[in-house]
């Protein structure tokens, strides 16, 4: 659960990131 909760913020980050540089 910790792993599935880490991976979740890395990608909703990464998304925010590619939303802000488009």
């Amino acid at each position: 659960a910790s792993i599935q909760a880490f991976i979740r913020t890395r990608t909703a980050r990464r998304a925010v990131r590619v939303r802000a540089l488009r």
